[in-house]
């Protein structure tokens, strides 16, 4: 059984202090007649008991102000409460953080939403904002009594995430750790970076087997990620690799062939219908654009996801140089010391060998589909993962050649070449026995030599680091 993560809804996905304070106190001072001059005593009373339950807090309002209300005056209350925050739904944003924070917590743990207002209240909004989703369970009205009924039912609530001191005082008296939510960097601050990682998603060629999927790549940085091609199922697998798909800061195509970009229009409708709105830069060769843009095109995703970016992807050495002639590589997209340079590939269409250039000096270089390119050696020079596509072996290298593809004596060649630490070979033709692969490159190449499995996950350290 999974442990619980429990979230309050109200100031904590939901950024509506301002507002429900407003509603409170037209609420309050309609019902009871309130001079203007009650509203510092009133405000300062609903701060103080945010969180609690409305009649809780109109208790504790009413005993501020010497005050008493009969129980039709109660009930009142809390209609005009309910309307009012209903007329002022749509200044209620979410954080913007709440729901990649939250696809994120439900992949380990079990999420269950509750709040101080009304049951019906609770699950009537969660729902119109499509954050129901995200939750096994939906409770309204009471949150000490949500967390009593799941530790009465064996359930473990390893935190209670909420933004005010009764929310804190309900977790403190349960011994339930209680993280508090003020602005959106709080909630954001549930997800801790994780340390860099290469995940193969996929490591066939066209073909595809039983076991092995079209290859593609994600490098994920620590709160973010990049995928390189993008064949079918990429969310489902990003998901399974760990990486949460809205945390994608970039997709690089690096050619236009369909086992590499199919997949595309399945990952941005699953974002689309997540509601992203950060936008997304799709790079690709020049020639791809307009391809590309019909590919979105049919599922009428150009229109509906806005957030999406295409961009041409831009070779590191302009003015047709190259690694060895002095010129400084220009990285084609980069953040917090994380840079990704493109080199042109051997293929046939226009395609790219990608390098991701990490902090510390650690270096991840995907060759993507070419034939063997001598450039591409000290463009990946010290380079701690060296992954190179070898789709036939050597007694096939004219075949490979025609098709404009690698041997895995020819990537380990490379690899040699580049001092890189590991070769993983990639984008292996229909059934084949990866053993024999390895058996080629180890011939040939000193270093570590696999053909990973399809999910495979290796962490990215500096050189000479594991």
């Amino acid at each position: 059984m999974r442990e619980v993560i429990v979230f309050d809804y109200d100031g904590t996905l939901v950024d509506n202090f301002a507002v429900k304070q407003e509603s409170y106190w037209r609420a309050v001072s309609s019902v009871l007649g309130l001079p203007q001059g009650d509203r510092p005593a009133v405000d300062a009373s609903f701060a103080r008991t945010s969180g609690a339950h409305r009649f809780v807090q109109l208790t504790e309002t009413l005993r501020d102000l010497g005050r008493e209300a009969t129980e039709e005056q109660r009930q009142e209350f809390s209609r005009r409460f309910s309307a009012a925050n209903e007329a002022a739904r749509e200044r209620m944003l979410e954080f913007p953080s709440a729901r990649r924070t939250l696809e994120a917590l439900r992949l380990r743990s079990d999420l269950v939403l509750t709040s101080g207002l009304p049951h019906a209240d609770l699950v009537g909004d969660a729902g119109r904002r499509g954050l129901a989703a995200y939750f096994v369970e939906i409770e309204g009205g009471d949150k000490g009594r949500t967390l009593d009924r799941l530790r009465e039912a064996g359930r473990k609530v390893v935190l209670f995430v909420g933004d005010t001191p009764h929310d804190e005082s309900v977790a403190e008296a349960r011994g339930v750790p209680f993280h508090r939510v003020r602005e959106d960097s709080d909630l954001a601050g549930l997800l801790e970076p994780s340390p860099p990682f290469l995940a193969v998603l996929g490591s066939s060629g066209a073909v595809q087997s039983a076991a092995r999927d079209n290859t593609s790549v994600a490098c994920a940085l620590g709160g973010s990620a990049i995928l390189l091609d993008c064949p079918g199922s990429p969310y489902k697998k990003l998901l399974a690799a760990g990486i949460e798909p809205m945390t994608l800061a970039a997709v690089v195509l690096t050619h236009g062939h369909p086992d590499h970009v199919y997949g595309l229009p399945s990952l941005i409708h699953h974002l689309w219908m997540l509601a992203r709105e950060e936008p997304l830069p799709v790079y690709a060769p020049r020639s791809e654009m307009d391809r590309l843009r019909s590919l979105l095109a049919l599922f009428d995703l150009e229109r509906r996801a806005g957030f999406v970016e295409l961009r041409p992807l831009r070779a590191a050495f302009p003015d047709g140089k190259g690694p060895g002639s002095g010129a400084e590589p220009e990285p084609f997209w980069e953040h917090e010391g994380h840079a990704f340079f493109a080199l042109p590939a051997d293929h046939g269409p226009p395609a790219f060998s990608i390098r991701w250039d990490l902090p510390g000096g650690a270096r991840v270089v995907y060759s993507g589909d070419t034939r063997p390119v001598e450039a591409l050696a000290e463009f990946a020079s010290g380079a701690t993962l060296f992954v190179h596509e070898a789709t036939y072996l050597d007694a096939d290298a004219e075949v490979a050649d025609e098709g404009g593809h690698t041997t895995a004596a020819q990537a380990a060649r490379l690899a040699g070449r580049a001092g890189a630490e590991r070769l993983l070979l990639v984008h292996l033709r229909g059934r084949v026995d990866a053993a024999r692969w390895i058996e080629e490159a180890r011939s040939v190449f000193s270093g570590e030599v696999e053909v990973p499995d399809d999910g495979a996950v290796y962490p990215v350290t500096r050189p000479g680091g594991r």
